[in-house]
């Protein structure tokens, strides 16, 4: 008999995500990376002036806009992984949305992908 699938054995919906898979688990490593990548550029972006003359005119614009993509795709990412409730997983989507978007960390990802620049830019005195 041919081995089926984890997804296929839980018969969990189309594009819901299983909270114990690889893919989970290499997603948020990703999303770890992007996130320290920007803490060090901050970091080095307030230290150093130079450097953001540099940022505005070289490739690592580019890099910015694939993190910020990033950011915005673990928002869609989130909102279609499944979660454990009283340890028992729950797949049903729209009980997955009402509860990723319940929690702080929604509100923490959702200003993460706000165009900050762009804001401050409208703020006097800029």
């Amino acid at each position: 008999m041919p081995s089926r699938s984890r997804h296929a054995e839980r018969n969990l919906p189309r594009l819901i995500f299983d909270p114990d898979s690889a893919l989970v688990c290499y997603w948020t490593a990703a999303v770890a990376m992007v996130t320290l990548y920007n803490a060090w550029t901050i970091a080095l972006r307030i230290a150093f002036p130079v450097m953001r003359e540099v940022n505005s005119s070289s490739y690592l614009s580019y890099v910015d806009i694939i993190c910020d993509l990033i950011y915005l795709l673990d928002i869609l990412f989130q909102l279609r992984t499944a979660y454990l409730q009283d340890g028992i997983p729950v797949f049903d989507p729209s009980k997955i949305r009402q509860y990723y978007m319940g929690q702080t960390c929604f509100i923490q990802d959702v200003i993460s992908v706000l165009p900050s620049q762009s804001i401050l830019s409208l703020l006097p005195g800029k």
